[in-house]
C-alpha cells in the first residue's frame, strides 16, 4: 500500500493566463501647435498682442522644445491666448491649473471651466479632457454617462485618446451599455493610427475571442506592432501567446523566450515568473533549474505566489544545487498565505513528515484542509490518509472514504485505488475483494499505476478473481510501462516463472488494452 500518493511529485500547474491590459487612461491631451517662427520672432509677436504666437512660444516653454522647459513663463502666455478665446490655450491653462504646474495653485474646478470653454468651440482635445474629468471625478462629479457623449464627440473628429477611452467605456460597460464589438471598434480606429496601448487591446480581443471572432494570428500581429512600439504588456502578452500556443498558432518556445525576456528588462514581473517555467521544464531549451530558481526569485521577492510555490518546488530538489528544505517551506509558507492550494498542500506534507519545519500532523491536516476546499486533489488524498492513520485527526474510516471519494471524483484516480487499498486490506471497513477490484480497475483506466499494480496482484494471488498468472504479469507489465517501481520489480520476479505462452499473452493484454468504465458500487458515507 502506497501512502500520500503525489504530494510530493507534483507537475506543472502553472495557471495559463492570458494578462488583461490595465485600462489605458490617457492624459489630458496637448493642443498641438505648428509655427515656423523663431522664439524672438513668436515672442515679438506676442509683445504685440498676437494671441496665436503667445500660444505657440507657450507650448514651446511648455515642452521645453528648442529652449529650457520653463512652465512658469508658459502661465501668461497661455493667459493671453485664452483672453482670446483660442482653444488651445484654454486646454493647456486648464491642464496646468489642474495639476498646479507652473506656479499655479490646483484648482480642479477652475481647470474644468477652462476646458469646457475649449470643447465648446468644437476642440476635440477639449472634448476629451473634460471628458476625461468627467469619467474620472476630477473637478466635477464623476459622471461615466456624460464622459462617453463628450469622448464620442472628440472621436468622430478622430482624437485618437478620445477613441481610446470610449473603447474603455463599452469594454468596461461604464456611461454606456457593454458592447465589446463597438469596444473593438474604437480600439482598432486609434490602433491603426499606431498607439501602442490599443494595439495591445486590438491583439488581446482577438487573442480571447471578445468582440471579434478568436484569431491568434492575427493577435500576434497586433501584439507585435504594440510590442515594438515599446509596450511592455504586449511583450508580455505576445510571450505568452506563443508560449500557450492555439489552434492556429504553434507553440513557439524560443519566440515565447524572447518576448518574455523583454518583458522582463522593461518591468513585467509575470514575465519572470513564465521564463522560470521555462526553465524548469526545458520547454525548447535544455532544463536549467539554477536559472529557473533566479527567474522564479525575481518574481517571487515581488510577491508572486506562484513563483513563490515553484522556488519552494525548487529548493526540494535535491539534484538541483543548493536546495534547502527549510527554504523551501519559507517560501511555500509565502504562497500558502496567498491562497496558492498546491503551496498549501506541499506545506501540509512537509509539517505531515516534518521536512524542513518541526513536524506538525494537526498543522498538516488544516493546510491540508484549506487547499482541498479549494479543489487540490492530492490534499484530498492526504487527508484521506491522516483520517485513515489517525495522524492528527481523529481516525475515521467514512471521512478516510469521502476525502478519497472526492479526489477522484474531481479527476484523480489515486482517490480510487486509495479506497481499493481499504476494500482489499479491510482497514475500517469490511473486506470486500470484489469492490476492491472494481476501485483499482477504475484507477486503473485513469492512469493510476498503484491501481495498475494492485490489479496484478489481486490476479496473481487469487484475491477475488481466479488466479491467473498471465493477467496478472500484464498488469505487472503496464504499470511498469507507466514508471511505476513495484510493477517494474513485480515483472522482474513473476517473469521468471511464466512460459513463453503465458508471457505472449500478457503482452498481448497490454498491447489490446483499452480503459474501461468500471463504476464502483455507491460507497456509504462518501460525497
Amino acid at each position: 500500500m502506497k501512502m500520500l500518493r503525489a504530494l510530493w511529485l507534483c507537475t506543472a500547474l502553472w495557471p495559463a493566463v492570458t494578462v488583461l491590459p490595465q485600462l489605458a487612461r490617457a492624459q489630458e491631451a496637448p493642443h498641438t501647435a505648428g509655427d515656423n517662427r523663431t522664439v524672438a520672432q513668436l515672442a515679438a509677436a506676442a509683445a504685440g498682442g498676437d494671441a496665436e504666437a503667445a500660444e505657440t512660444l507657450g507650448v514651446i516653454y511648455f515642452t521645453g522644445n528648442g529652449v529650457p522647459k520653463d512652465e512658469a513663463r508658459a502661465v501668461p502666455l497661455f493667459r493671453q491666448g485664452v483672453a482670446a478665446n483660442r482653444s488651445g490655450s484654454e486646454n493647456f491653462l486648464g491642464r496646468m491649473t489642474m495639476h498646479g504646474l507652473g506656479g499655479l495653485k490646483a484648482d480642479p474646478a477652475a481647470a474644468v471651466a477652462l476646458y469646457e470653454k475649449s470643447a465648446d468651440q468644437g476642440d476635440p482635445s477639449g472634448e476629451y479632457n473634460l471628458g476625461y474629468c468627467y469619467d474620472t471625478g476630477s473637478g466635477v462629479a464623476a459622471d461615466p454617462a456624460r464622459a462617453a457623449q463628450l469622448y464620442r464627440k472628440a472621436a468622430d473628429r478622430d482624437d485618437t485618446n478620445a477613441q481610446l477611452a470610449l473603447a474603455n467605456l463599452y469594454y468596461d460597460g461604464r456611461g454606456v451599455d457593454k458592447n465589446l464589438s463597438r469596444a473593438m471598434g474604437y480600439f482598432l480606429l486609434a490602433a491603426r493610427k499606431g498607439n501602442p496601448t490599443a494595439q495591445l487591446w486590438v491583439g488581446y480581443m482577438f487573442q480571447n475571442g471578445e468582440g471579434v471572432t478568436k484569431d491568434a494570428p492575427t493577435a500576434a500581429v497586433w501584439l507585435a506592432q504594440s510590442a515594438n512600439g515599446g509596450n511592455s504588456a504586449a511583450m508580455l502578452n505576445l510571450g505568452l501567446l506563443y508560449f500557450n500556443g492555439d489552434d492556429k498558432l504553434a507553440p513557439d518556445f524560443v519566440a515565447a523566450r524572447s518576448w518574455l525576456q523583454k518583458a522582463a528588462d522593461a518591468g513585467e514581473t509575470t514575465a519572470n515568473y513564465y521564463l522560470g517555467i521555462i526553465y524548469a521544464e526545458g520547454d525548447g531549451i535544455p532544463a536549467d533549474p539554477v536559472k529557473a530558481r533566479a527567474y522564479f526569485t525575481v518574481s517571487a521577492d515581488k510577491g508572486g505566489g506562484w513563483s513563490q510555490y515553484y522556488l519552494g518546488l525548487g529548493y526540494l530538489d535535491d539534484s538541483v544545487p543548493g536546495n534547502d528544505p527549510v527554504k523551501a517551506a519559507e517560501w511555500l509558507q509565502k504562497a500558502a498565505a496567498q491562497d496558492v492550494a498546491p503551496a498549501q498542500g506541499m506545506l501540509g506534507g512537509l509539517y505531515w513528515h516534518g521536512k524542513g519545519v518541526k513536524a506538525d500532523a494537526a498543522q498538516a491536516a488544516a493546510l491540508f484542509t484549506k487547499a482541498a476546499a479549494a479543489g487540490h486533489t492530492p490534499s484530498m488524498l492526504g487527508l484521506g490518509d491522516m483520517y485513515r492513520a489517525g495522524d492528527g485527526v481523529a481516525r475515521d474510516s467514512a471521512q478516510a472514504i469521502a476525502w478519497y471519494q472526492k479526489a477522484a471524483d474531481a479527476g484523480n484516480p489515486a482517490g480510487w485505488s486509495a479506497m481499493g487499498d481499504l476494500y482489499q486490506s479491510g482497514d475500517g471497513v469490511t473486506a470486500d475483494y470484489t469492490q476492491a477490484l472494481a476501485f483499482y480497475h477504475k484507477a486503473a483506466d485513469g492512469g493510476d499505476t498503484h491501481g495498475q499494480y494492485e490489479l496484478g496482484r489481486m490476479y496473481e494471488h487469487a484475491y477475488g478473481v481466479p488466479q491467473d498468472p498471465a493477467t496478472a504479469y500484464g498488469w505487472y507489465l503496464i504499470a511498469d510501462g507507466n514508471g511505476d517501481s513495484d510493477g517494474q520489480a513485480a515483472v522482474a520476479r513473476l517473469g521468471k516463472k511464466l512460459s513463453l505462452g503465458e508471457i505472449a499473452r500478457a503482452k498481448n493484454q497490454v498491447k489490446t488494452y483499452k480503459p474501461a468504465s468500471a463504476q464502483p458500487a455507491a460507497v456509504k458515507g462518501s460525497s
